[in-house]
């Protein structure tokens, strides 16, 4: 904004700072990616179960695009979450369940963790 008034901008838009830009990157934006990065690696995703770990928005995103070529599983310790992803016609389970009948597992936790952990 600083950068905007210095060339006398009368009106503007922060974009960064918007909750639809973190709604369109976040939920929507990051499901559409891993459809195209799953494609590119020549997955056929008919008949596969996708376990999502992680249902905050970007795991909604990546469970939204994927069911409507797959089985989704989603693994979420936040019982509300949880709950939601239920309501939204999802299966939910735990981690170790969940890892055995899985083809393809994405985790969608922040910074890469994977709670509670993966058991073999």
């Amino acid at each position: 904004m600083k950068y905007l008034r210095s060339i006398d901008v009368r009106k503007a838009i922060v974009i960064d700072d918007s909750i639809v830009k973190g709604i369109g990157e976040n939920i929507y934006g990051t499901g559409i990616g891993l459809l195209d990065g799953l494609m590119r690696l020549n997955i056929n995703l008919i008949g596969k179960t996708a376990v999502i770990v992680g249902f905050g928005k970007v795991g909604r995103g990546c469970a939204h695009v994927l069911r409507n070529f797959c089985r989704v599983i989603v693994v979420e310790i936040d019982p509300i979450k949880a709950v939601e992803a239920v309501y939204m016609g999802y299966e939910v389970m735990e981690l170790h369940e969940a890892s055995k009948i899985a083809d393809i597992v994405v985790n969608a936790r922040e910074r890469g963790k994977l709670s509670p952990p993966l058991s073999t």
